[in-house]
């Protein structure tokens, strides 16, 4: 490689190390949903923080049932606390059509925050 091509990429990645973003880094840790309770990892908009501190999230598993799956923070463990179709009285092998399998919707915890009182 020639020493001027060199040169310009070198001194492209020390400019690109040198750029502040254009936005502040949040640190985080992923959790893997449980995958006996989804069948493409869907969670949609079914993300709630309870008022215990715990995050709740509405699985997917199409064709088959839906859960609710509770997230402890503090102890980074997961737990189905609904299955929907022991909730609704259906068999729990995978039914195909009419099977429960979403549980696609805000879960609103009360009281509610004084923005949300509209909605």
């Amino acid at each position: 490689m020639p020493l001027a091509a060199a040169l310009w990429i070198a001194m492209g990645m020390v400019a690109a190390q040198a750029e502040e973003p254009p936005f502040p880094y949040v640190s985080a840790k992923a959790f893997h949903i449980p995958p006996e309770t989804t069948t493409e990892e869907s969670g949609y908009f079914s993300l709630c923080e309870g008022l215990n501190g715990k995050i709740y999230v509405g699985t997917a598993a199409y064709g088959r049932n839906s859960y609710l799956v509770e997230f402890d923070p503090a102890t980074e463990k997961m737990r189905v606390v609904l299955d929907t179709h022991k909730l609704v009285g259906l068999p729990l092998t995978p039914t195909g059509y009419a099977a429960q399998s979403k549980l696609h919707t805000a879960k609103l915890r009360r009281p509610f925050r004084k923005d949300l009182r509209r909605l």
